[in-house]
């Protein structure tokens, strides 16, 4: 069920019995072509934004986002799209699946090299550090050996 959908017939939803009902007084037939696509972006930009991807490396993966992404999300209103080149992809997945035992054939993600390219996506739980001025102090942060000074000057 998408948001427009929910929006539309605004069900009560017991979470811990996981139980949706639906209010009586929504008897109309919902059209979600009619549905404004600026009200709210859709599950596929919702996705990219907080980094799930179903691409053939990870078939069965799923990423649950914090309630912060997902208000950021909500609050920028931004469209997202992210794109990868499956041929590549494939390729590389082909070479490590002969050396990966069948059974971890689920984790095979770990071994993209798209991947491990880049960092991952920014998240709430981040850890922040506030550097005062523009560039750090001159000067050793810890004292090295000669042979280590040596070393970090060649």
């Amino acid at each position: 069920m998408g948001f427009d959908f929910l929006n539309h017939f605004n069900p009560s939803i017991d979470w811990s019995q996981g139980l949706i009902t639906f209010n009586a007084d929504h008897k109309d037939y919902y059209d979600p072509s009619k549905s404004s696509s600026n009200d709210f972006p859709s599950s596929k930009s919702y996705a990219a934004l907080v980094g799930y991807s179903r691409t053939p490396s990870s078939p069965s993966s799923v990423h649950i986002p914090s309630l912060d992404s997902h208000q950021s999300l909500l609050a920028s209103r931004d469209e997202v799209f992210k794109l990868w080149d499956e041929k590549e992809e494939l390729e590389e997945i082909g070479i490590v699946i002969k050396v990966v035992p069948s059974a971890y054939h689920h984790y095979l993600y770990v071994f993209s090299k798209v991947k491990a390219e880049k960092l991952p996506p920014h998240r709430a739980c981040d850890h922040h550090i506030e550097l005062e001025g523009s560039l750090p102090p001159v000067g050793v942060l810890y004292s090295t050996s000669n042979q280590e000074s040596d070393t970090l000057r060649a």
